[in-house]
C-alpha cells in the first residue's frame, strides 16, 4: 500500500497522467471539423515548418538520432533501477516516459486520426470491382511498361528517380490537392531511407515517422515500388491518416509525372490491389480475368515479390498483425485492409466523374 501511494504521488507520473488524459480527451471529444480546423490548420503547419527547416540543416535522417534516443532513455531508466532493485521507480519512470511518447506524437500529427477521412471508405461488399475497370488498368500498366523500352527493370533504384521524386513529389501532390478540391497543405522536404530491410521485416515498407517528420521508405525497396511508396508517405506528411487515402493520394500524383517509370509504379500498385480485392470478392471474376494480365506486368510484379521474399518471414507476420491492431485501434474497422481497398475509391471517383 505504501508502494502504491508513493507511485500515485510521484510528480512525474502525475504530470504526464494529466497531459495524456487531457490530451485524449481533446482527440476523443473535439469534433472531427474543429480538430481539423485548430489542429491542421494551425498547429501542424508551425509542426511541420520546425521540422523541415530542422531536416534541412541535417545532412542525415533525424530519425537515426531520435529512434536510438527513444530506445536508450527506456533501456537506461530499466537497467538502472532494476540494478537498484527499486521494481516501483522501474514502472513510474518507464510508464511516465510513454504516456510522454504518446502525448508527442498526439501533437506532432496524431490528432489527424480524428480528423475527416479524405474519401468515405466503402464496405467490402458494398460496390463491386468491376471487369471492365480492371481490365483497363491491365491496359494501362502494359502501355506504361511499353514506354520503358526495356526487357527487364533492375531491382536497384537509380539517382535519376530519387532526385524526380525529391524534387517532384511536392508538385504533384499539391496538385493533386486541387483536382480534389481540397486546400493545399504543408508537406515534408524530402524522402528518407531506413538501412536495408529494416522496415521490410517488420511487414511494411515505407512509414511516416511522426516524432522526426519524415517520409520514409526501406532502404531495399523494388525499384517499381519506390515512386508509389515515396507518394504514399509524403501524403501521410500533409496530415492524412488513413492508408487508402494515402493510396489514392498518391496514384493520383503519379499520374501529373510525364516519367513513364513513375506513372507505371503507381499503376502496378493498382494492378496489384485490384487483383488482390477482386478475389477476395469475387473469386469467379478473379480466375476469369487473372490470365488476362500481360505477361510482362506480370514478370515485373513477381520480381518484386521475388526481390523481397528474403526479408519476409515470423517477424513481418508479426509486424502486419501489429500494423493492423494499430490501424484498427486509431484509423478504422477496416485494418490493413485499408492499404488495397483503395481501388474502390478510385472507381467511385472516376464514376462520379471527378477525375
Amino acid at each position: 500500500m505504501h508502494i502504491l501511494k508513493r507511485t500515485i504521488n510521484n510528480k512525474y507520473l502525475v504530470l504526464s497522467a494529466s497531459l495524456f488524459f487531457i490530451t485524449l480527451c481533446i482527440f476523443i471529444f473535439l469534433p472531427p471539423a474543429w480538430n481539423e480546423k485548430i489542429f491542421g490548420e494551425h498547429i501542424y503547419p508551425l509542426v511541420r515548418a520546425v521540422l523541415n527547416r530542422i531536416d534541412s540543416w541535417l545532412p542525415f535522417p533525424l530519425f537515426y538520432i531520435a529512434l536510438p534516443m527513444m530506445l536508450l532513455d527506456i533501456s537506461s531508466i530499466s537497467i538502472y533501477y532494476f540494478i537498484k532493485k527499486q521494481n516501483a521507480n522501474a514502472f513510474k519512470y518507464i510508464f511516465s516516459y510513454l504516456l510522454s511518447i504518446a502525448i508527442l506524437f498526439f501533437w506532432m500529427w496524431g490528432f489527424f486520426y480524428h480528423s475527416p477521412i479524405l474519401v468515405k471508405q466503402p464496405s467490402i461488399n458494398q460496390i463491386k470491382m468491376r471487369k471492365e475497370t480492371v481490365l483497363k488498368t491491365f491496359k494501362r500498366a502494359e502501355k506504361y511498361r511499353n514506354l520503358l523500352q526495356t526487357d527487364s527493370i533492375s531491382p536497384y533504384r537509380s539517382k535519376e528517380i530519387v532526385k524526380l521524386m525529391k524534387d517532384s513529389s511536392e508538385v504533384w501532390l499539391q496538385k493533386t490537392m486541387k483536382l480534389m478540391g481540397k486546400k493545399s497543405r504543408p508537406i515534408a522536404n524530402d524522402i528518407k531511407f531506413w538501412p536495408r530491410g529494416f522496415l521490410m521485416r517488420n511487414g511494411i515498407v515505407g512509414m511516416y515517422f511522426p516524432f522526426t517528420g519524415e517520409s520514409t521508405v526501406d532502404g531495399a525497396i523494388h525499384a517499381l515500388r519506390f515512386p508509389s511508396t515515396a507518394l504514399h508517405e509524403l501524403s501521410h506528411s500533409m496530415g492524412f491518416t488513413n492508408e487508402g487515402d494515402c493510396n489514392l493520394l498518391a496514384y493520383l500524383a503519379a499520374q501529373f509525372s510525364k516519367n513513364p517509370f513513375v506513372r507505371y509504379s503507381a499503376e502496378l500498385e493498382r494492378v496489384n490491389e485490384g487483383l488482390y480485392f477482386v478475389a477476395m470478392q469475387d473469386t469467379v471474376l478473379y480466375k476469369e480475368i487473372k490470365d488476362s494480365l500481360p505477361q510482362i506486368v506480370a514478370e515485373d510484379l513477381q520480381n518484386i515479390r521475388n526481390f523481397h521474399s528474403k526479408y519476409y518471414g515470423r517477424m513481418s507476420e508479426m509486424g502486419n498483425w501489429a500494423n493492423d491492431r494499430y490501424l484498427k485501434t486509431l484509423s478504422g474497422e477496416n485494418g490493413i485492409n485499408e492499404y488495397w481497398m483503395w481501388v474502390l475509391k478510385l472507381q467511385i471517383l472516376e464514376d462520379e466523374g471527378k477525375l
